[in-house]
């Protein structure tokens, strides 16, 4: 059910060397839910176990066990530069002192007859190895093409086999993952032998994997048709076919032989079925290992069938097409190639006009000789390379006035040369008592004589409080202020300038008033008010004797 928890049979395929490891499939997968179109994909894992393989030596005065090395690997891992059997023995299985083993284990892999358990091989070295006899069996491997066929192959491999002393010897090929031993018959020679490989041929005899041949008893090789002492067994590998499944298509499924070229089948991988819920006017981009298209999982072009079935997915995207820009020397940032949905614009991609230094920009173009315009709100449809056309720009001069609105000079101008159309930003100077109309300006130099900028300022009118010889009684204030009272002073006048300050003119006349906390003060104060006091009884007495 959609958005329901994802089933699996870990168990199912759990064999004995290969065990399902719960835990880390459960914790993994825990949070994944059924998609709505099926496609969810959840993985489970599975260990391989630890195999231990013993080699066992013997005394061989008393025919008893002397001592054991045992060397451990996980499963199918290679022995080499782990450890190597000694050919100077011959070694056989632990329940068969008649058996042979004349190589070291390729890798810690079970085999048949050394096995103690399914997990433990052992090699017993009972006696000496012995010369080997002069009569040879030789085995010659014949592997099916990739294709299926079969063809006369010069690089056959080879196996002589040495039976030593015994009277009677046989051989047995385990079938892989890869390969299936299907056939053998015999001849007089590693050449002789034929490429019509099926059921149907009489000389061919049917092979099960893992079954004995004899190949030599009572002392004689089997099938010595010419009396040489030498017989030639051809073996045939079938090679094992398995399922590839092309995934976010319409469910395809592949049958190719282990190792065949994918590429066999470019017509059916290069023109997939897009599947039901891929808008149409998605395309293919290519396969990849895993759902998520993740880097680095790109199906490669020389890739072969594995041994197992096996999952390719099908990418589809959005079609879309590559820009490469040529600036020729453009000042402005802008990007080599730009990639956009088919039948867009790259006008949110690439500025409308760019700049470059000494140059004014005339346009973008389709080719490199400008004669056909490109406009960045145009549809595109194919890749194509745009071009960036600059004209230069005539040198001119620039003038910066700082006046007052009745056009005086305030500060010293600055005058200078630039690119015609380049724009200039400045800021304006602080003069003191005057307030500039703004801060910053832009100016474009666009007369080819002179581009002129003026900051405009306006004066700011002042208010000063001042005795009589100009000396000041309280900081000057911007604005235009009324008199005021001040603490033994006597308001004379107010005078107006022309630039609009106003200075309000008082005189002294006498001390003021002390502070109470001022004891000498406080004293001459009191005087003088006494002598005050008594002279206006004296002109008061003077006014009554005179009337």
């Amino acid at each position: 059910n959609v958005n329901s928890t994802v089933v699996y049979n870990g168990p199912q395929y759990d064999t004995t060397y290969r065990k399902y490891n719960q835990a880390k499939t459960d914790a993994e997968n825990a949070t994944k839910l059924v998609l709505a179109d099926g496609s969810t994909v959840v993985n489970v894992y599975y260990d391989r176990p630890v195999m231990t393989i013993t080699l066992v030596y013997y005394n061989f005065s008393t025919n008893t066990e002397e001592r054991r090395e045992s060397y451990q690997g996980i499963y199918g891992h290679k022995t080499d530069g782990i450890f190597s059997i000694d050919l100077t023995y011959l070694w056989s299985a632990p329940n068969n002192a008649s058996s042979h083993y004349d190589k070291t284990p390729p890798t810690f892999t079970e085999q048949q007859f050394f096995n103690v358990d399914p997990y433990h091989l052992e090699f017993h070295a009972r006696k000496l190895a012995v010369a080997p006899s002069a009569k040879k069996i030789h085995v010659i491997y014949h592997e099916q093409n990739p294709d299926g066929t079969w063809s006369r192959n010069p690089n056959n491999r080879i196996w002589d086999v040495d039976t030593l002393t015994y009277s009677k010897f046989s051989v047995y090929f385990p079938n892989t993952a890869a390969f299936n031993y299907s056939y053998y018959y015999w001849t007089n020679g590693v050449d002789e032998y034929t490429t019509d490989v099926n059921a149907s041929n009489p000389d061919l005899t049917a092979y099960t994997g893992g079954s004995l041949i004899v190949v030599y008893n009572n002392n004689q090789v089997v099938n010595d048709y010419d009396g040489d002492g030498q017989t030639y067994m051809h073996v045939y590998k079938t090679r094992n076919k398995y399922n590839l499944h092309l995934e976010n298509t319409d469910g395809t499924v592949l049958n190719l032989y282990y190792g065949e070229p994918l590429s066999n089948y470019q017509n059916i991988l290069n023109n997939p079925v897009k599947p039901s819920n891929v808008p149409s006017h998605y395309v293919f981009t290519g396969w990849y290992t895993t759902d998520t298209f993740q880097e680095g999982t790109k199906l490669k072009e020389n890739t072969t069938m594995s041994s197992r079935d096996r999952f390719i997915y099908a990418k589809w995207e959005e079609p879309s097409v590559n820009v490469t820009v040529v600036s020729n020397g453009a000042t402005s940032v802008l990007p080599g190639v730009v990639t956009i949905p088919m039948m867009s614009s790259v006008r949110k991609d690439i500025p409308n006009i760019p700049s470059k230094d000494g140059y004014w920009f005339d346009g973008w173009y389709k080719d490199p000789a400008f004669t056909q315009p490109f406009d960045i709100n145009e549809s595109i449809a194919y890749d194509m390379t745009i071009y960036a056309k600059w004209i230069n720009r005539k040198p001119t001069s620039w003038r910066i006035r700082y006046i007052d609105d009745q056009g005086r000079v305030l500060a010293q101008e600055d005058t200078g040369e630039d690119n015609l159309y380049t724009v200039l930003f400045r800021y304006g100077k602080l003069i003191p008592d005057y307030a500039v109309d703004y801060e910053s300006k832009n100016l474009t130099l666009s007369s080819d004589q002179m581009n002129l900028l003026d900051f405009i300022y306006t004066y700011r009118v002042k208010t000063n409080w001042v005795t009589e010889d100009g000396t000041p009684i309280k900081e000057t204030v911007y604005g235009t202020f009324g008199p005021e009272v001040f603490d033994g002073y006597v308001y004379v006048s107010t005078n107006t300038a022309v630039n609009g300050d106003t200075t309000h003119v008082y005189r002294w006349v006498g001390i003021s008033t002390p502070k109470t906390a001022d004891h000498n003060q406080m004293a001459w104060y009191m005087a003088i008010l006494c002598l005050s006091s008594l002279a206006v009884v004296s002109i008061a007495y003077m006014k009554k004797s005179y009337r």
